[in-house]
Order: structure tokens, then sequence, then C-alpha cells
């Protein structure tokens, strides 16, 4: 009597093992890829933060145009949140006496945070 290399019930125990081990992996790769958005979404921030800097160390004022930052980008880059493909909000804050912009703030619609005149709103998160 021959017998077959692998037999039924070995081939579904090895799926339903593949299977478990897939399962219990899910959350730490769904972690990894929620955290490399992140990451990825606050360099786009530190980015923007720079090409202001940027652009007021050549004379000209702030902006709270995406488009005219991109000059001053380090390479065309995608000015949308990685998780929410939404566009990154900036803001200019204007003095009250001469209606000059004085600072600037680059906000993320997914709440990855914010930088305010420079300083990041993530000090110690991932």
């Amino acid at each position: 009597m021959k017998r077959s290399p692998l037999p039924v019930f070995e081939v579904l125990l090895l799926c339903a093992g593949v299977m478990v081990v897939g399962w219990l992996a899910r959350p730490r790769w769904e972690r990894a890829r929620v955290d490399h958005e992140a990451v990825s979404c606050r360099h786009a921030l530190q980015s923007m933060a720079t090409a202001q800097e940027l652009r007021r160390s050549v004379g000209r004022p702030f902006t709270s145009d995406l488009e005219e930052l991109r000059g001053f980008l380090p390479s065309v880059q995608d000015l949308r949140c990685p998780d929410s493909s939404a566009s990154y909000e900036i803001s200019v804050r204007v003095s009250s006496d001469s209606l000059a912009p004085e600072g600037y703030l680059v906000r993320c619609p997914s709440d990855h945070g914010q930088v305010r005149d420079g300083l990041v709103s993530w000090a110690d998160s991932p």
C-alpha cells in the first residue's frame, strides 16, 4: 500500500498553523504600518517648516500656500498625509500692528502633530 507524501490532514494542519501565525502577527504589522505613516507625516511637516524658514531667510514672508513652499522643499514631495491623503494645513500668524506675517503653523489633518514656529508637538512620540 502506497502512502501519499502529505496526507490531507497534514496539509490542513499546516494551513491552520500559517493562519494562526498570521492572525497573531497582524496587530504588530498594523502597528508598524501606523508608526511608519506617522513618522513619514512628521518628516513632511518638518520639511515644510524648514521650507518656511528658508523662505524667511531669503527675505520672503511666511506663506499659507502649499504651492509657494514647493520651491523650497528638498524634492518633489507629496504634500498630503500618507494616512488620510488629506492636504496639510498651513496658517500664518500676523502681527497686529503691521499685519506682517510673524509666525506659522503647519498641521497634519490626521492628528500626527504640528510644527509651530519651528517647535514640534510630538517630542517623545514614535
